[in-house]
């Protein structure tokens, strides 16, 4: 039993080696296994065949795959001075069969020079060499990866149905794909979210909040046996939402009064009603036109103590065409209404969308 136990705790620290050697998220567990697992359990097998498909994903992606620490495994499980110490890297990962560990003996002499062989490699492990995936094959298991319920089209919809875009992003009009990589727990939850490649700290803050607030997956499996799945990954997308207005609290001026956010003057009929009335007097520049140009632009204004508004500037341009047209359109704007009466002033961002006519066809 001790035996078979001394082998698992080898590979299983052969197989963490391994995984810092190539950057790679691995989380052992403990051995479940009734009786002597000299590595082939369901568990250990489970750990070497995600180690090998991280380690394949590596080198399809053009990186070194390297081994550490192997040598040394292999000298403390076969004893020095044996033939077993050329056996195949592949058996040894996956642990030999009890017989072939039974028969490997040796003296108490020979443990200790065992160990100094063992400790000069480790150090010598080092020095990093390449290895051939292969190595790590397992042949006969059956491995499904974890899955979303409905499949990744699901996944997609459910992200953009939950996701909110940060106000504090809005005046940058910031959008683009936040990467996101997690791991699937045994019981098919998430956890452990991280960024993988960044955007803006809101988007990368709300990203991960989604993301964590995912249901639960189908578990990935080995043979039917539910596992952990570190290392999977996402692309959360954030768009602009086409309705938004941000207001900014920031006086303008310094002579600027401001109250409360729920005292703010608001355009008749609510914000929606403001960008269908932008929209429908809004009037697409020939010159724009022409030029096939389309894109977003950013007005900044005032609404001030009576409703009216002043100060109007471009605050993110596309094109002066199109910065033309929606001062313009601003200009045109009819009143805001102040709330309970209050005169107090506010400056808003309104982003304004500048669509091909053809596109909306």
């Amino acid at each position: 039993m001790e035996k078979g136990k001394r082998t698992c705790r080898i590979l299983k620290d052969i197989r963490r080696q391994i995984a810092e050697a190539n950057d790679i998220e691995f989380i052992t567990s403990e051995c479940r296994y009734k009786g002597d697992c000299f590595g082939t359990c369901p568990k250990c097998e489970a750990e070497v065949f995600y180690l090998e498909q991280q380690l394949q994903a590596r080198r399809l992606s053009g990186k070194v795959v390297v081994l550490a620490g192997l040598s040394a495994g292999i000298i403390a499980l076969s004893g020095c001075g044996t033939d077993k110490t050329s056996a195949s890297s592949e058996t040894r990962l996956q642990g030999e069969p009890p017989e072939m560990v039974e028969d490997s003996t040796s003296t108490i002499a020979d443990r200790s020079q065992c160990e100094a062989d063992t400790q000069a490699v480790t150090e010598k492990g080092k020095n990093i060499e390449p290895v051939k995936v292969e190595d790590l094959a397992i042949v006969g298991m059956v491995y499904v990866p974890a899955s979303f319920p409905g499949g990744d089209d699901k996944l997609n919809e459910w992200l953009h149905s939950h996701l909110q875009y940060p106000e504090e992003a809005l005046p940058d009009s910031i959008e683009g794909v936040v990467k996101v990589s997690f791991t699937v727990n045994e019981n098919g939850s998430v956890s452990n979210a991280s960024i993988v490649k960044g955007l803006h700290p809101a988007l990368d803050k709300e990203a991960i909040r989604v993301v964590e607030s995912l249901p639960a997956f189908k578990p990935c499996t080995f043979d039917d046996i539910p596992n952990i799945e570190p290392g999977k990954e996402v692309t959360v997308t954030f768009k602009m939402p086409e309705n938004a207005v941000i207001r900014d609290s920031v006086p303008p001026n310094k002579n600027a009064v401001f109250g409360a956010m729920e005292q703010m003057p608001i355009f008749p009929g609510g914000d929606a009603k403001l960008m269908e009335w932008v929209k429908s007097h809004m009037q697409y520049p020939e010159e724009a036109l022409q030029d096939s140009i389309e894109g977003r632009v950013v007005v900044q204004f005032v609404v001030k103590a009576d409703g009216s508004i002043d100060n109007i500037d471009v605050v993110r341009s596309k094109h002066p065409a199109l910065d033309a047209e929606a001062i313009r359109v601003t200009k045109t704007l009819p009143n805001f209404k102040p709330i309970h009466g209050k005169t107090v002033e506010y400056r808003y961002l309104l982003p304004i969308i500048f669509k091909l006519p053809r596109q909306e066809e």
